[in-house]
């Protein structure tokens, strides 16, 4: 997961999900950080894949036209970035 990526529709940052961690200790007294809510998120969304059911909000889409080389008076140097929600 690219932290430094643009969020969605939704309020949670791509750092907030994946640093919401917790330090476990085993029986042998060792020590491993657990993700909490990245496994949460994966259910859900193969749930959503089995179900073939989308949120309404991932309906909506963010498009925005990145500047790829070139000069940018040029429709042709510009590709399509669609950013789901």
């Amino acid at each position: 997961m690219n932290v430094q990526s643009s969020p969605g529709f939704d309020p949670f940052s791509n750092s907030f999900i994946k640093h919401a961690e917790k330090t476990i200790q085993d029986d042998r007294g060792k020590r491993h950080t657990d993700y909490v809510l990245l496994p949460l998120l994966t259910d859900l969304f193969h749930l959503f894949l089995s179900d073939g059911v989308t949120p309404h909000l991932w309906n909506r889409v963010k498009i925005t036209p990145p500047h790829k080389k070139g000069p940018t008076t040029s429709s042709k140097n510009y590709r399509l970035l669609a950013i789901n929600g």
